[in-house]
């Protein structure tokens, strides 16, 4: 057995050395790209399923504090049925508008052409009106980045809650469409 010179040992731990500042560097650079990736836009969509009166105000509630994502100027498009599928929900609709208000959050709404009281009291808030001959008993409405479509005159009140740019623009092309043929 005949021992090694000592200078070995270096030349082990300086190839070690430059194993480790390789891999670093590698795992620096996975990291930067990661971060590029991570800044590029994915499309994002989000759903969600509310059942009973209870959920269809749980979603309500959660559109209320949505104002809050929402600048001043903005506008809040809702499509409404007959009166009892949304008669229920009146007084949640109020804090909704107080928030709304208070945001300088606009609003444009079409109604079926018997609602002129509950129109002229939303006159005065901000708010545009139209009217239709409206017999749906769904109505739908446009939120910031959201599409809400609910009943709550049936048994079993349903709502969903849809997060996703493609929908949310094609109701707004859609309600823009319907705003042109309603009656002021």
């Amino acid at each position: 057995f005949i021992s090694s010179s000592p200078t070995v040992l270096r030349d082990l731990f300086e190839k070690k050395e430059e194993k480790n500042k390789k891999e670093k560097n590698e795992i620096l650079n996975l990291i930067e790209e990661l971060k590029t990736n991570q800044k590029k836009e994915f499309p994002y969509s989000n759903y969600k399923y509310y059942e009973g009166i209870s959920g269809v105000r749980a979603l309500w509630l959660g559109l209320t504090y949505d104002l809050e994502k929402m600048n001043k100027g903005e506008e809040v498009l809702v499509y409404t049925g007959i009166r009892e599928s949304y008669e229920l929900m009146l007084g949640l609709y109020e804090e909704f508008h107080k928030k709304r208000l208070k945001r300088g959050i606009k609003y444009r709404v079409i109604y079926s052409k018997e609602e002129v009281k509950l129109a002229q009291k939303r006159k005065k808030q901000l708010s545009e009106v139209r009217f239709m001959d409206l017999k749906n008993q769904a109505e739908w409405a446009i939120v910031g980045d959201k599409l809400n479509i609910q009943y709550i005159n049936q048994k079993t009140p349903r709502g969903f809650l849809i997060q996703d740019k493609i929908f949310v623009e094609t109701f707004k092309q859609v309600f823009n469409q319907l705003w042109e043929s309603a009656k002021k």
